[in-house]
C-alpha cells in the first residue's frame, strides 16, 4: 500500500542528475522491505503451526491467525503513509534550480 506513495515522494524536488541514486535507493528499500516482511509473516506462521499441531483444524486455525497479523501489519503501515508530504504542500516549497533550467 505504501510503495506508489514512498517512491513518488522520493522522486518529488529531486535534480534530474539525483534520479538515478533515487530510484536505486527506493528499489534496495522496497527489496529488503519486502523479505524482512515476508520473513516475519512466515516465522508467525510457523509458530501458530506450532500452537495449533495438537487441534483437528490447527492449519486452518494457523493460516487464520496469520493472516490477521497481515491485515494488522499493513494497518500499521497507513500511518506512514498518511505522514507522507502531500504533492499540493511540495509545490508551494521553493525548488533548487537546475543548471541550465530556465526561469518561468
Amino acid at each position: 500500500m505504501m510503495t506508489i506513495p514512498a517512491t513518488a515522494t522520493a522522486y518529488l524536488g529531486l535534480r534530474p542528475d539525483r534520479i538515478p541514486h533515487a530510484s536505486s535507493t527506493t528499489r534496495l528499500v522496497q527489496q529488503i522491505g519486502g523479505s524482512f516482511g515476508t520473513a516475519v509473516l512466515a516465522v508467525i506462521l510457523q509458530t501458530q503451526m506450532a500452537a495449533h499441531a495438537g487441534s483437528s483444524a490447527g492449519l486452518a486455525l494457523a493460516f487464520a491467525h496469520t493472516f490477521w497479523w497481515s491485515v494488522a501489519l499493513a494497518a500499521l503501515a497507513v500511518v506512514p503513509a498518511l505522514l507522507l508530504p502531500s504533492h499540493m504542500a511540495l509545490r508551494r516549497t521553493p525548488r533548487e534550480k537546475v543548471a541550465g533550467e530556465a526561469t518561468p
